[in-house]
């Protein structure tokens, strides 16, 4: 997984191996909890859970810089990663304690579909529930697990997502000493923007995507209006954030690898080819915001096969690469960009004819040719300033991120629809 890795490490990388082990258990359990309060809406519960295994982390480094800075010190770190890992599920356990919990919650008449609300209690309907008699006391269904082949394509459409990055990284390992580092240190460039913008548009979606499907679920099995316009929001939203934090990334890569890695033992060469390869990456957002909101769909219908299958591809495809790629930075990211933009499109297709009402063509052929000459522009020499570092760069960076969500907003009423949402 490590081709590179020297050999005086190889015994604590496969200590790291056996702590990650040891945490797995926690770790999928809390993805169940966060998942239960994603539905509930609670995304403080949900991102603040990320912020106590973070905290706990940086405490233990800084502990283990003053008290043992030598690589060895570096093992009591496994204690304190599954301490973190203990802590985040009491706080997701308080979290949902503290809240009332979906699982328990009655359905009223009146917040049922819209086909049933003036039947007669007691009345049903083929294909729709029964409408409850609101004399009667309401009782709590029990709620059935989904069958195992439901858990076997969620756990692999969970999965495989994860397993493209890492195995780029361990095709950056064969690129020689500190090509993994560079290469890490590349994706969190690209990493950071989509967890904290992109995706995030599809957690916040989701429970109002699922709620727009319930309610159009007796449209002859067709998406109705409430579905297309839940869909089509989140879409104009999650492109609009992609192009802005790309152009960003595009302008501002030297400046922010500087800031965020510029600060430790890593030399002028080294952070260069990281602000090279971060901004070769950033083209993957655009992709990477139509899956976000594409597998939000696909997980509401109940159809993961379909993205497992694009990613298994996707990943055969990548490690077909890895002669090509060579351990080059520069060609791993083209190869991630060039099989995520074949899983965006495959999932596209099962998506189905009505994809086409769903997506913003006209914002996302108007932003993204603003990306694409604002890139000619930067590869021409037009826009100097980009090259370097220090606030000025920085902010013209953020400009031109500010300037595409405003060229966004202009392009129709979607944008503006889906941040009036």
């Amino acid at each position: 997984m490590a081709a590179g890795l020297a050999p005086d490490l190889r015994g604590l990388a496969g200590q790291s191996l056996g702590w990650s082990a040891l945490a797995l258990p926690a770790a999928l359990l809390a993805a169940l909890w966060a998942t239960r309060l994603q539905h509930e809406r609670d995304f403080v519960g949900m991102y603040g859970a990320n912020l106590v295994v973070n905290g706990v982390l940086v405490a233990a480094l800084l502990l283990i810089a003053f008290n043992d800075p030598s690589t060895q010190g570096l093992v009591q770190l496994g204690g304190y990663f599954l301490l973190a890992m203990g802590l985040r599920l009491g706080w997701l356990f308080w979290r949902q304690r503290a809240r009332p919990g979906l699982a328990a919650a009655v359905i009223r008449r009146d917040e049922t579909m819209p086909e049933i609300r003036n039947e007669a209690p007691g009345m049903q309907r083929p294909g729709l529930p029964l409408v409850a008699d609101p004399r009667q006391r309401s009782v709590p269904t029990p709620a059935h697990l989904p069958a195992t082949s439901v858990w076997l394509w969620a756990a692999l459409s969970a999965g495989l997502p994860l397993a493209l990055p890492f195995a780029a990284r361990s095709m950056a390992s064969s690129g020689g000493e500190g090509a993994l580092a560079t290469f890490n240190y590349a994706w969190k460039l690209v990493e950071l923007p989509l967890i904290l913008a992109i995706q995030l548009v599809a957690t916040l979606a989701f429970p109002a995507i699922t709620q727009a499907f319930a309610r159009d679920a007796g449209a002859a099995g067709q998406p109705g209006a409430d579905a297309t316009q839940a869909v089509r929001n989140a879409f104009a939203l999650a492109w609009t954030l992609a192009c802005a934090t790309a152009a960003g990334l595009l302008l501002g890569a030297p400046a922010l690898t500087q800031l965020l890695f510029g600060w430790g033992r890593m030399g002028p060469d080294a952070l260069a080819r990281v602000a090279a390869w971060g901004a070769a990456g950033a083209w993957g957002l655009l992709p990477q915001a139509l899956i976000a909101v594409a597998l939000t769909v696909l997980a509401t219908q109940g159809r993961m096969r379909w993205a497992a299958g694009a990613y298994a591809l996707a990943l055969g495809a990548l490690l077909a690469a890895a002669g090509w790629a060579g351990g080059d930075g520069l060609r791993l990211m083209g190869a991630l960009n060039a099989v995520l933009a074949g899983v965006a499109l495959g999932i596209l297709v099962a998506l189905g004819p009505v994809v086409r009402r769903w997506l913003p063509a006209r914002l996302m052929v108007v932003t993204g040719a603003a990306l694409g000459m604002l890139a000619l522009a930067q590869a021409a020499g037009a826009l100097p300033a980009s090259a370097g570092q220090g606030m000025p760069a920085l902010a013209l960076a953020l400009a031109a991120a500010l300037a595409m969500v405003g060229l966004g907003a202009m392009a129709g009423p979607d944008l503006r629809q889906a941040l009036r949402r």
